[in-house]
């Protein structure tokens, strides 16, 4: 598979990536219109710590904290989190269908979208609202 195929197919699902972050965004709205939901966010206004989580064994929490500056902006932690949820929906179908050697319709794309970034449980990840960009990310 060349490096060019990956990147048409890419190219074909755009609007299905679109389509889930809408969905995503209408289901979570009350996630943006409601901050903080935790109890651990008002101290991290002011800033984060790069190495806040490394004594957790998050390694890679320093680079992801990175995308938001080091601070608490809830709008753009919930947005950076929607779209690593819906990617990573995406990139498990797109994996299945390299694995199975068969074109899958954009609907399997859709519902593998939706699926994995609209669980139930998903919601838990927006408890820390600080860190709800590095749980879909790990």
């Amino acid at each position: 598979m060349s490096l060019v195929t990956v990147y048409t197919r890419l190219c074909e699902l755009r609007w299905i990536f679109l389509a889930c972050v809408l969905i995503n965004l209408l289901v979570f709205s009350f996630s943006f219109a409601q901050f903080p939901i935790g109890n651990h966010d008002w101290g991290r206004m002011s800033g984060i710590s790069p190495f806040d989580q490394l004594r957790f064994g998050r390694w890679f929490v320093t680079a992801i904290l990175s995308l938001n500056f080091f601070k608490q902006i809830p709008v753009l932690i919930l947005l950076i989190s929607i779209l690593f949820q819906v990617s990573s929906g995406l990139l498990a179908a797109y994996l299945l269908e390299i694995n199975s050697k068969t074109r899958f319709s954009r609907s399997r794309y859709l519902v593998a979208g939706l699926l994995v970034s609209i669980i139930p449980f998903v919601s838990a990840h927006h408890y820390y609202t600080f860190m709800s960009h590095v749980f879909p990310a790990a």
